[in-house]
C-alpha cells in the first residue's frame, strides 16, 4: 500500500523520525532485554529490506524515496497490501530522519521473542561466541565474517557486555547477516561454556597469549565454538578459566613487534582455519 508523505512530523511514521546522523556520537547500548524494551528496530536501505523479507522478522512498514519505488516494486508486491510503504521525495526524507539519507529505504520491523540458545543453536554448524564486544562497527563486520566463514549453518551467541545486533548502524555494517544469523544470549556466563562443550561444540578462545597454542596448527574441529573478547581488552580471565575447563585457547602467530589485530580480522581468519 504506497501511501505519499508530506510533512515530516506525521505520527505514521514515527518509528523513523529523528534518526541520528552518521558521525554523531551514539550510545552503544546492551542487548536490549526486559521492560520497556522496544517492540521494534529500523533498518536501512534495499539490501537490508531484501535480506529482511527472508528472515525472522516481520516487516511492519518501509519509509522510501518515491525514486525508489520502481526498484523495490517485486519488494512492495511481496509485502502485499496490508504493510504500508510510505514514499517520500528525497528532501522529505531527510527532514524526517534528521540527516542527509541517500540509502533510499528505511524498514521498521518487529523484533519478535529473543531466541533462547537452544532455538539459536538447533543444527549450527558453528558457533561465533562474544564477550564485551560493544562497538556496532565490530559487531555488525562479525556477523558478516560468521555468514560467510561459519559453515552451513553458523550461530552468534552473545555474552555480557554485547552491545545490540538490531541497532541500525549493527545491521548496516553486517550487511543484513545479523537479521539471518540467528542470535541469542548466553547466561550464565562464563559458566555456559561447559554446557556447550557437553552439547559436543569444540570451544576455541581466541587469545594473544603467547603460550596458546597456535591456530595454524590445529586440526579442525566437526563443530568449533569459537569465543573472541574487546577489542582492547581481550577475553576476560574468567572467560580464560572456563575455556580452560572445557576447552582450549589459540593464538594467531604474527611476526614480532605486533601485538593484535582487530577483532572482526582476528574472528574471520579463525573461522576459516576452522570452517567445518
Amino acid at each position: 500500500m504506497l501511501i505519499p508523505i508530506h510533512d515530516p512530523a506525521d505520527p505514521r511514521i514515527a518509528p523513523f523520525a529523528n534518526l541520528r546522523g552518521e558521525g554523531e556520537p551514539h550510545h552503544e547500548q546492551d542487548v536490549p532485554t526486559g521492560p520497556g524494551t522496544p517492540d521494534h528496530f529500523v533498518a536501512e536501505g534495499e539490501l537490508i529490506v531484501r535480506q529482511a523479507l527472508n528472515s525472522r522478522f516481520t516487516i511492519r512498514s518501509l519509509l522510501m524515496s518515491s525514486a525508489k519505488v520502481g526498484a523495490m516494486s517485486d519488494v512492495i508486491e511481496r509485502l502485499g497490501p496490508d504493510i504500508p510503504v510510505y514514499v517520500a521525495e528525497q528532501p522529505m526524507m531527510s527532514r524526517v530522519v534528521g540527516f542527509k539519507f541517500h540509502r533510499g529505504a528505511l524498514m521498521c520491523a518487529a523484533r519478535g521473542q529473543p531466541l533462547t540458545p537452544e532455538r539459536a543453536l538447533g543444527g549450527a554448524s558453528s558457533i561465533l561466541i562474544l564477550e564485551q564486544v560493544s562497538n556496532f562497527d565490530n559487531l555488525g563486520g562479525l556477523f558478516r565474517t560468521a555468514s560467510a566463514l561459519g559453515g552451513a549453518k553458523p550461530a552468534v551467541l552473545l555474552g555480557p557486555g554485547c552491545c545490540d545486533p538490531l541497532y541500525r548502524k549493527c545491521v548496516r555494517v553486517s550487511m543484513g547477516h545479523a537479521l539471518n544469523v540467528p542470535f541469542a544470549e548466553l547466561a550464565p556466563w562464563p559458566i555456559s561454556l561447559r554446557t556447550l562443550a557437553l552439547q559436543g561444540f569444540s570451544i576455541i578462545g581466541l587469545t594473544t597469549n603467547a603460550r596458546a597454542q597456535d591456530l595454524a596448527k590445529m586440526e579442525r574441529p566437526a563443530r568449533p565454538a569459537l569465543v573472541v573478547g574487546s577489542e582492547g581488552a581481550g577475553l576476560s580471565d574468567a572467560a580464560i578459566a572456563a575455556i580452560h575447563e572445557c576447552g582450549m585457547v589459540a593464538r594467531i602467530a604474527m611476526r614480532p613487534g605486533v601485538d593484535s589485530l582487530n577483532v572482526n580480522v582476528a574472528a574471520a581468519i579463525a573461522l576459516f582455519a576452522l570452517r567445518p
